[in-house]
């Protein structure tokens, strides 16, 4: 039974174990990379039983030279999907009468 934290939002959640795996690096291996405990915490990120710290999205940049949101799509979409329904609700709420100076430039997220 998957227990992560986020549900899946897309057919592959995240590519963090391909590059891994890829780079030839075991989880120990990455976690020495990134300053982490152990391995164990490498598969807590691999299985989204925990969400990536920015530092840790960053630190992966660089081993695996790809970007936090090809490593994790379906974090991505998800995140997307609520900011993207936020933006549209609080154009709406301007868009009910609320005027002032930075209104107009509100409206253009």
């Amino acid at each position: 039974m998957r227990t992560s934290l986020w549900p899946m939002t897309s057919s592959v959640e995240n590519y963090l174990r391909t590059h891994r795996k890829r780079s030839a690096l075991r989880q120990s291996d990455m976690a020495f990379l990134l300053d982490l405990h152990g391995g164990y915490e490498i598969s807590r990120y691999e299985r989204l039983d925990r969400i990536p710290r920015l530092d840790m999205a960053f630190g992966c940049q660089v081993l695996f030279d790809a970007l936090p949101h090809e490593l994790y799509p379906g974090l991505y979409a998800k995140v997307e999907g609520i900011t993207r329904r936020r933006a549209r609700r609080l154009v709406n709420e301007l868009d009910k009468g609320v005027t002032d100076g930075n209104s107009a430039y509100r409206r253009k997220i």
